[in-house]
């Protein structure tokens, strides 16, 4: 079902979370390319947690442009 797949995704994002906190001081020391990779990972983590509506990123109003 869609809210079992959500809640899913919602769990493995929480460990993927902890895991990349863990993570942060060792891939700090390797330099701001390395760090900056780290964020964007982090981030996209980080959107899974919503726990808002699930939209889709491409609309049909848009695509029609």
């Amino acid at each position: 079902s869609p809210r079992a797949t959500r809640w899913r995704v919602r769990a493995v994002a929480a460990v993927q979370t902890a895991a990349l906190a863990a993570l942060s001081p060792v891939v700090a020391l390797r330099g701001r390319d390395a760090w900056a990779d780290h964020t964007v990972r982090l981030a996209g983590v980080l959107g899974k947690l919503s726990f808002g509506g699930m939209y889709p990123v491409y609309r049909e109003a848009d695509a029609a442009r």
